[in-house]
């Protein structure tokens, strides 16, 4: 699999200076009198990979925690600095073995379910294609958990798949599905939304809505097309008006001229 940079980058953990080098003699000497250890207390040998790729992330761990270039720390050393950076650490792994194969065995989806956290992010689609076809259901839910934590739930749930996924373009990004118009307006309670909206919006706003002829639902509420927040907003849709809701705009319209 491939993962973007800004991932990536959030799930290495960082070392205590901005910038520091290892010394690479070190690092190799502490992997060939270690390995056995520290595979141990990192839970590789629970994750059923191979001995080449869980020398890689020994490696790579004690790149992440060897902080002197100079001197060699003890096992108890490295082993207390994998306890304190323990969170980071297992993220860091999940990531590894994300980026190393689309096909997990039990253990790693379970390892990456639970310590993956925002590093499961650009996979979510993969690890859910691989639940589904593995029989795997049980863990749907906490991927789902996952998601809604570190991901980019939306307002509306996909009907196929059960996350808050449904984009603005009506697809899932999790499962592919699509949905239309008349499902995003039922989940999103548009009629009555709308009508709020018609009773509380200015005079110039009802005029951009009609010229436009649709509408932009967020979570914070219903905006015309032209108003200045929508470049802001994370996520919305693009409802497009029916002729009941033209004439309910109309009609407010009137109302208010007659008050004046």
């Amino acid at each position: 699999m491939v993962k973007n940079d800004e991932a990536s980058r959030k799930s290495k953990p960082k070392g205590r200076g901005s910038v520091r080098k290892v010394n690479k003699d070190i690092v190799g000497e502490l992997l060939v009198q270690y390995f056995d250890e520290i595979s141990e207390a990192l839970g590789l040998r629970g994750l059923v990979i191979d001995e080449g790729f869980q020398r890689e992330l020994v490696r790579e761990v004690l790149e992440l925690i060897v902080h002197s270039t100079t001197s060699k720390p003890s096992i108890d050393v490295l082993l207390r600095r994998i306890k304190s950076n323990r969170r980071s650490i297992n993220k860091f792994i999940s990531a590894k073995i994300l980026e190393s194969t689309d096909k997990f065995t039990a253990e790693q989806l379970n390892f990456i379910l639970s310590y993956g956290e925002e590093a499961v992010i650009p996979f979510i689609s993969e690890i859910y294609r691989e639940l589904i076809k593995s029989g795997r259901s049980e863990l749907i839910d906490a991927l789902k958990y996952v998601w809604e934590k570190y991901g980019r739930p939306t307002l509306v749930q996909c009907p196929k798949c059960g996350f808050r996924s449904i984009m603005p373009d009506y697809s899932c990004t999790i499962c592919g599905y699509s949905v239309t118009e008349s499902y995003v307006r039922e989940q999103l309670s548009f009629s009555a939304l709308f009508e709020e909206y018609v009773r509380t919006a200015s005079i110039s706003d009802l005029r951009e809505v009609l010229d436009a002829g649709f509408v932009i639902v967020s979570e914070s509420g219903i905006y015309s097309p032209r108003n200045k927040a929508v470049s802001s907003l994370k996520a919305f849709y693009s409802i497009y008006l029916v002729g009941r809701e033209i004439s309910l705009i109309i009609s407010e319209m009137s109302s208010r001229e007659q008050e004046i």
